[in-house]
């Protein structure tokens, strides 16, 4: 199995804070798309995690107020497989 790695970039301020798994599939580029981690609530939750900043004992009405859903507020380019392959994410604005 290969493994990928992309960028999730906060729009607001820039930043950018990089997300690796060993795991990648042919669905995986669907999820980024148009399943679960297309939805800005996933990718902030993520986001948050790679720099522990998620609060551990969230529940789920502090998880909804914090990691809203939307789309345009967290972007990911691309998947960068580690054989060096790139799949488009999300569009350029």
């Amino acid at each position: 199995m290969v493994g990928y790695r992309c960028e999730i970039v906060n729009t607001a301020t820039g930043e950018a804070r990089t997300y690796e798994s060993d795991r990648f599939d042919e669905s995986t580029p669907f999820w980024w798309r148009d399943g679960n981690y297309a939805c800005d609530c996933n990718r902030k939750t993520t986001w948050l995690r790679l720099a522990d900043e998620y609060p551990e004992d969230c529940t789920d009405e502090e998880d909804e107020a914090l990691c809203p859903c939307g789309h345009g507020s967290f972007r990911v380019a691309e998947l960068v497989l580690m054989d060096g392959r790139r799949i488009p994410i999300d569009r350029p604005v």
